[in-house]
């Protein structure tokens, strides 16, 4: 259960990210982007 809410999480995280992407642009998703994808590693 734990690790469902953990994906649930970081689901919400790319769709803040998404949402970033159209308003402020690349640069920022991307920094938001990178220690989403570092987690998943280390998880």
């Amino acid at each position: 259960m734990g690790d469902k809410n953990n994906l649930e999480k970081a689901g919400e995280a790319i769709s803040e990210a998404g949402n970033t992407m159209m308003g402020c642009g690349c640069l920022l998703t991307i920094f938001i982007t990178i220690p989403i994808i570092l987690l998943f590693l280390f998880l």
